[in-house]
């Protein structure tokens, strides 16, 4: 079999979860490239983003990556980075380019073209096709498992990630819909992007079922993890989160969730924060919260309605779990840089084999 290898280029601390999954991915090796100015050069992946070391250094040498991998792997296009891919395309490197909808695209698209190499992007798919014809919604014979989040930044995808390559590892049969629009890179469906377009809310709910049914039916897996799009709760009037209303949609889609992850913001809670959480899931979106996870992301609200992300010490979350357990011990809480492998066990024991 040949060997693959790919770089990701510009390598930006938001795609860490692909190289933490890299494993799930077609290809050996995934090399992540930095423009120069990040200060990333040289650093450890998982150290970016106060995880766990991952042994794979960020390197700002685009030429010397370029002479070991088979595929680019693009986050974004300017002028200088088209320069770039211009070689490497021309070094018959085939491009796989992650949401770059832009003026680039079709510069990019001929030049592959040209040379005989593969062009391929995120957005050039086909989404499941809905019948034309009524439908009801449809019901599900394997287990269903929701990866929620307070807001977006609080590590949704790392926790879908871990639960995934934990239960294949064990033997389970998964499909696994994200709510990130490249994650097919690592194998796993991207989230449909008719859900995103201006659509009537009520076809979206048919629709969306329907596709997951279609995934059961055609994939027959075990069981099916599904990270559930954007917020769920608004902060405040400036930091509204989109009012929830993707994660509402996939609720209404989905009768009967088994088991459900709510991952938060680094914080202190109380436990009347936890009681009314689990009420506000309950009656509002009709699942239970089975486990929460306090991610490493703290959000820092401006009056101005602009958000910052400050990353903690895992120390300090692991402390802040502390504090919650001594306030409401019967919950069940964790982070997936520490002791991940908790909600896996906990999902198995609850739904069983």
């Amino acid at each position: 079999m040949e060997i693959l290898n790919a770089m990701l280029y510009p390598f930006k601390i938001e795609y860490i979860p692909i190289l933490r999954g890299k494993s799930l991915s077609k290809y050996s090796e995934i090399f992540p490239v930095a423009l120069d100015g990040f200060q990333y050069d040289g650093s450890d992946v998982g150290s970016l983003d106060k995880g766990n070391e991952l042994n794979i250094l960020v390197t700002t040498n685009f030429e010397e990556v370029l002479n070991v991998v088979n595929d680019i792997i693009v986050t974004e296009v300017d002028d200088y980075i088209l320069d770039n891919l211009k070689i490497a395309i021309k070094a018959g490197k085939n491009i796989i380019c992650l949401q770059c909808r832009s003026d680039y695209e079709e510069i990019i698209r001929q030049l592959c073209c040209e040379n005989n190499v593969i062009y391929s992007n995120t957005f050039d798919r086909h989404d499941f096709s809905l019948p034309s014809q009524n439908i009801d919604l449809a019901l599900f014979d394997v287990p269903i498992v929701f990866v929620c989040g307070m807001s977006e930044r609080t590590q949704k995808f790392d926790v879908f990630l871990d639960i995934y390559k934990r239960l294949i590892e064990k033997g389970y049969k998964v499909s696994g819909v994200s709510a990130r629009m490249d994650s097919d890179v690592l194998s796993i469906h991207n989230f449909p992007s008719f859900l995103l377009e201006k659509n009537y809310e009520y076809d979206k709910v048919l629709y969306f079922n329907n596709y997951i049914k279609y995934l059961e039916l055609t994939e027959q897996p075990d069981i099916i993890i599904i990270e559930v799009p954007g917020g769920i709760i608004p902060y405040d009037i400036k930091h509204n989160n989109k009012y929830g209303l993707l994660a509402y949609i996939v609720s209404q889609a989905i009768s009967s969730v088994d088991y459900a992850i709510f991952s938060m913001a680094y914080n202190k809670y109380d436990k009347e924060f936890y009681d009314f959480m689990s009420l506000y899931t309950e009656y509002r979106y009709g699942f239970n919260i089975d486990m929460f996870h306090m991610s490493n992301c703290f959000h820092d609200l401006e009056p101005d309605g602009n958000e910052d992300i400050i990353l903690m010490d895992s120390k300090k979350v692991v402390t802040k779990i502390e504090e919650s357990l001594s306030l409401q011990p019967e919950i069940k809480i964790y982070n997936v840089f520490n002791n991940p492998s908790v909600v896996v066990e906990d999902i198995i024991n609850r739904l069983g084999d």
